[in-house]
C-alpha cells in the first residue's frame, strides 16, 4: 500500500470536547457536523471553500506509521489541503484543478464514543 493511501487513511480529526464524571466515569461526546449530511461536493476547477462546524472545538491529529500523534492545523495531499480555521470554527478546503476522473477523500471524525465522517468529492474532466 502506498504511503499516499496510508496518509489519507491516517487522517483523523479528534475533538477536545470529551468530559469525564468522577461519579460514574462516563464519557460524553458532542456530535459535530460540517454542512448538510457532512458531504462537500466540488466542481473540477481549482477552488477553495469553507465549511462551518456545528461544534467549534476540534483539532487535527495526524499519525506517523509508528502510531506517534502529530498535532496539525493543516494536512495536505496531492490534490487537496485541509486547514483548521478560526480555532476549529470551520474547515477550510483547497483543491487543485482536476483534469482526470472524479476523486474523493473521507475525513474521519472521532469524539469519544461519537464517530462520523466528512466526504469530500471533486468532479473530474474539464471540457474545452
Amino acid at each position: 500500500m502506498s504511503l499516499r493511501y496510508l496518509f489519507i487513511q491516517a487522517i483523523i480529526v479528534t475533538f477536545i470536547a470529551s468530559g469525564c464524571s468522577k461519579d460514574d466515569f462516563t464519557t460524553t461526546s458532542t456530535p459535530v457536523y460540517f454542512g448538510e449530511s457532512n458531504i462537500v461536493n466540488l466542481s473540477s476547477s481549482e477552488q477553495e471553500t469553507e465549511v462551518k462546524a456545528s461544534y467549534p472545538h476540534w483539532r487535527i491529529i495526524d499519525y506517523k506509521e509508528d502510531g506517534t500523534k502529530i498535532p496539525r492545523d493543516t494536512i495536505s495531499g496531492d490534490w487537496y489541503k485541509l486547514i483548521r480555521n478560526n480555532n476549529g470554527e470551520s474547515l477550510y478546503i483547497k483543491v487543485n484543478e482536476n483534469r482526470g476522473e472524479k476523486r474523493s477523500l473521507i475525513i474521519r471524525i472521532i469524539n469519544g464514543n461519537y464517530n462520523t465522517h466528512v466526504a469530500l468529492s471533486q468532479d473530474g474532466g474539464i471540457k474545452y
